[in-house]
């Protein structure tokens, strides 16, 4: 069943007909964690984001080890944006989600975006090397 949902949700983003824009920015923690001793799945997670990157929809940052104080360190958020420059921003808690469409708290969230992106993020290039690195190494 989460197998299913997870690739309905992966459907919308590599769609021939109008698929999604996604500009991800992600800690390059994130691409360290090894599941339960089992490196295989996080080489897999790692090649398929890889390829993801590839899709011109889709745009992948990461901000690196040394970068620990940034915008984005209290914790993750998803800008949802619609047709008409509406969007709602959406922040997933422990026990429960938060999501506001307020102009002002939007504003807030759009800026700390593009301060992830803009100035803490590897550029979409060197993001795109350090994945194809750590594919090599965990190959071996």
């Amino acid at each position: 069943m989460v197998a299913d949902m997870n690739a309905a949700r992966q459907s919308i983003l590599t769609r021939l007909a109008s698929p999604f824009d996604l500009h991800v920015v992600m800690q390059e923690s994130v691409l360290l964690h090894e599941f339960d001793g089992q490196p295989h799945i996080m080489r897999e997670q790692r090649r398929r984001l890889r390829e993801l990157a590839t899709r011109p929809n889709i745009t992948i940052q990461v901000v690196p080890l040394r970068r620990s104080s940034h915008p984005g360190s209290n914790g993750d958020f998803t800008i949802l944006t619609y047709g008409g420059g509406g969007a709602t921003v959406y922040n997933e808690l422990l026990t429960s989600s938060v999501m506001t469409n307020d102009p002002a708290e939007v504003a807030l969230y759009r800026a700390a975006m593009e301060a992830l992106a803009g100035d803490v993020a590897l550029s979409v290039e060197d993001s795109m090397g350090l994945l194809d690195r750590l594919l090599e190494e965990s190959a071996v």
